[in-house]
């Protein structure tokens, strides 16, 4: 079935849809269309405070995340610094075992 031939079929069933609808309407037209009124009014009003509230918690969750990826960093930078002392240590150590100027009697080309 075509896209046209589709489209066409929806509005057919919603006029068809709406016809029947108004025949078996339980009020009449002004007292229905009040209802219908009222009970959108209270279905945006439900909407706002939703979508409020959404607002609320995804600010709230922006800021735990923006706290949570502080401390991560603060942890990552601090693990960097403790690495960095240990191979400092490491390498220090490795010289005094190789000897003081760092070659224990080999030739320094292979150092260099």
């Amino acid at each position: 079935m075509s896209t046209i031939n589709s489209f066409r079929a929806f509005v057919f069933g919603g006029l068809v849809g709406a016809a029947v609808g108004l025949l078996y309407a339980p009020h009449p037209g002004e007292k229905t269309r009040k209802i219908l009124i009222n009970n959108g009014q209270v279905v945006k009003d439900k909407a706002i405070t939703s979508l409020h509230e959404a607002q609320v918690r995804m600010e709230a969750f922006t800021e735990e995340t923006k706290k949570r990826l502080e401390k991560l960093e603060e942890i990552a930078q601090h693990t960097l610094e403790e690495e960095k002392q240990i191979l400092k240590e490491g390498l220090k150590q490795a010289k005094e075992v190789v000897g003081g100027n760092g070659n224990n009697g080999v030739s320094g080309e292979i150092y260099s």
